[in-house]
């Protein structure tokens, strides 16, 4: 099923589907591109995303939605961010993980991480630090889902270097038409 919101430019749609049993997705297609991108974004970290521990993944640095003067600042500001709240670390040239020890911190800084980081995932871990990491080291070899699949979590964000958001969860914990309902809420 797939719904269409207008937008000036960029035309938003909402997909839904199952990826295999019991996992499903949520894609806002050119979610990025949404006015209150910023909002929805501190909206679904606040319903979802609140326990103790919030780890991030990322994949390469981009920067497409920046300037180069907030490129730089950025290249600072996100890992004080993650030390300042948590922790961050280097695996590669094109890996980074990150986790948040507590739901007090600035949702608002959030967008610019994803602006940052194109391929982005966060996630309340039922895992250990440790384990994520190496899992991470691997990320090509997995799908985002993997992460639900293997019980690391039962939700995800996925956010997609084409402006893309993906919402991955376990269907025996969450209700596709609930977290639609309430994705459509905020629209």
């Amino acid at each position: 099923m797939m719904e269409a919101f207008g937008l000036n430019r960029r035309h938003i749609t909402v997909e839904e589907y199952k990826n295999t049993p019991n996992i499903c997705t949520i894609k806002i297609n050119n979610f990025r591109y949404q006015k209150n991108f910023s909002y929805i974004i501190k909206k679904i970290i606040r319903e979802f995303f609140i326990d103790d521990s919030v780890f991030w993944g990322f994949y390469r640095v981009d920067c497409l939605n920046l300037t180069r003067k907030q490129q730089k600042k950025l290249e600072s500001e996100i890992p004080a961010f993650f030390q300042d709240n948590g922790d961050i670390e280097i695996l590669s040239k094109y890996l980074i993980v990150a986790r948040i020890n507590s739901n007090e911190y600035d949702y608002d800084f959030v967008p610019y991480i994803f602006d940052y980081y194109p391929d982005t995932i966060m996630f309340n871990s039922k895992v250990d630090w440790e384990v994520f990491k190496k899992y991470h080291f691997d990320y090509l070899n997995h799908k985002f889902e993997d992460i639900i699949l293997n019980h690391f979590a039962d939700m995800l964000l996925f956010y997609h270097d084409s402006g893309d958001l993906s919402i991955c969860f376990d269907s025996q914990k969450y209700k596709i038409e609930d977290v639609k309902t309430w994705y459509d809420s905020l629209s």
